[in-house]
């Protein structure tokens, strides 16, 4: 079971302590800010306004100069036997391209490390790059467009809002072949749920989510 924390922490004990419990991925979300990748959670609110940034509901002005972590410096407190996702926040399809081929000069460990996009494209280019990548999938009409067979996956995996997990559709999926990653799972019986429905993985901000699926029974 891929047990991913959604938010890595900002120490090396934190992520320690995360994977003592079971984490077995550690998300980054990554942007490209003045031509280097950073570690970022606040996103343009609107395409015609890059200077105005949202994470959730929280809005602020972009700050004129970039203070968020680069990429690498985030690396180094990763424990070393999990691996890391890098999840690219710049997803619309000319963002996402740019930051996706940055990405690609940094030759990063391809055994340690997956991408995760909204964006097919930007994730088939990482795929035909040897990484292993994630498909993010956020709303039914993507998810529905999936099922109907009129989209592909550059990869092997999905990653899909929990809420539209039924066992039929982790069911559908599996029969396609892909693995699914179910997000973000904060309440432990949802997540003991989701597992006995056959998910592969779940993605959490819960440490007690990890020890709790850890240690439950297989179905």
């Amino acid at each position: 079971m891929i047990l991913n924390s959604h938010r890595t922490p900002g120490t090396a004990a934190a992520c320690e302590e995360l994977a003592a419990v079971g984490a077995t991925h550690f998300e980054l979300d990554v942007r490209l800010l003045d031509g280097q990748l950073h570690v970022s959670h606040f996103v343009p609110l609107l395409p015609g306004a890059p200077w105005v940034e949202h994470d959730g509901w929280s809005v602020r002005a972009r700050p004129r100069r970039v203070t968020a972590e680069l990429v690498g410096a985030a690396l180094q407190r990763i424990p070393p036997q999990c691996r890391v996702v890098l999840d690219l926040k710049d997803d619309r399809p000319a963002a996402a391209d740019r930051l996706v081929r940055r990405l690609l000069q940094e030759q990063l460990d391809l055994s340690r490390t997956v991408v995760s996009s909204k964006d097919a494209r930007s994730l088939r280019t990482a795929a035909q790059a040897g990484y292993d990548t994630w498909l993010s999938i956020a709303n039914r009409v993507t998810l529905a467009r999936l099922l109907a067979g009129r989209s592909a996956v550059p990869g092997r995996t999905v990653a899909v809002r929990h809420t539209y997990l039924e066992r039929s559709v982790v069911d559908a999926l599996h029969a396609r072949g892909l693995g699914v990653i179910a997000w973000t799972v904060d309440e432990l019986a949802t997540a003991v749920a989701l597992s006995q429905r056959g998910v592969d993985g779940l993605t959490s901000d819960r440490p007690e989510v990890f020890a709790g699926v850890s240690s439950s029974p297989p179905a």
